[in-house]
């Protein structure tokens, strides 16, 4: 990622920017989908959830002011994100108000906004992680997603040509990269 959210969140105002729109869907459309999820809705429940976030966001964009006073655009995400679930969720008890079955389903554990801000650190996360990989490119790439796969450095350096040293310093080049990646999103 090579931009700041503010900084996205500017270019995706303009529809026309595909490369923003593309950014703006890597991160956001699998967060909205696991949050979803999370909150106990089926897989196609959860994409149309997903979907229909999305298709507000787009809608709402060229006239969204970020106006951070006013609040974040993550608390304006999972008011429209929640409110969605909630929807979801009430037609299907409607649904199963008739069968009995509502008595048995089981209230979920995670609060809706706990379940959000897991989604939310993990996703960007994932996003930092994805930019810091670009970024090192080549052997340090190469070493970070090995130790990823949660290798032992003595296979790493066997498996690349390098010593344990330069195995540890590669990781804190990446791992740097990714806490400034992480500062950037929460800029």
């Amino acid at each position: 990622m090579t931009t700041t959210r503010k900084t996205l969140l500017g270019r995706v105002r303009d529809h026309d920017d595909s490369a923003a729109w593309s950014e703006f869907h890597a991160i956001y459309a699998p967060l909205l989908y696991r949050y979803a999820r999370g909150r106990g809705l089926a897989e196609s429940d959860a994409e149309e959830i997903r979907d229909q976030v999305l298709e507000v966001v787009v809608r709402r964009m060229p006239e969204f002011e970020y106006d951070r006073k006013r609040g974040r655009f993550k608390a304006w995400l999972y008011r429209i994100a929640s409110g969605r679930i909630v929807d979801a969720h009430r037609r299907r008890r409607e649904l199963r108000a008739d069968s009995g079955e509502l008595r048995e389903i089981a209230d979920p554990a995670p609060r809706p906004d706990e379940v959000w801000e897991r989604e939310w650190r993990a996703g960007h996360l994932r996003a930092a992680i994805e930019c810091a990989r670009r970024r090192a490119g080549g052997r340090d790439a190469e070493i970070f997603d090995l130790l990823l796969q949660e290798r032992p450095v003595s296979e790493v350096c066997a498996l690349v040509g390098v010593n344990a040293n330069q195995v540890y310093k590669a990781k804190a080049r990446v791992l740097r990269a990714v806490r400034d990646a992480m500062l950037r999103f929460d800029a």
